[in-house]
């Protein structure tokens, strides 16, 4: 945890509704230069404290049952997952592994985990 944060690509859904390969240009380009401020960073700072960019969920308080469906039908019913805010709506979601961030899920609109929080 004490490492740079480290991105792995084999977890990602590529059958599942928010595959990474659906991600536009624009969407892009601000994913790729997230990631590489992301990587200047330690796990233990982004996903410890009350750091918004880095938030670990229990699956079970989940309020979106898709996710939960999608989890057990391609990961063997895991219960938790990880999410980093990369811009605006905009969230990468993913298994934490020590300072491992294994790429599972893009989420352009923020529908797989929603804020209840306005404007966000």
């Amino acid at each position: 945890m004490n490492q740079p944060l480290r991105f792995r690509f084999d977890q990602v859904d590529v059958g599942g509704p928010w595959c990474l390969t659906s991600i536009d240009q624009p969407h892009h380009a601000d994913l790729l230069l997230k990631m590489r401020d992301y990587e200047s960073m330690t796990a233990r700072e982004i996903f410890h404290g009350n750091d918004p960019r880095g938030i670990r969920y229990d699956m079970a308080e989940c309020p979106n049952p898709e996710p939960i469906r999608r989890l057990t039908e391609a990961f063997g019913g895991r219960d938790s997952i990880c999410r980093l805010r990369i811009n605006g709506r905009r969230r990468l979601y993913g298994f934490l592994t020590g300072n491992d961030f294994s790429i599972v899920w893009w989420d352009p609109e923020h529908v797989i985990w929603p804020s209840t929080k306005k404007h966000t």
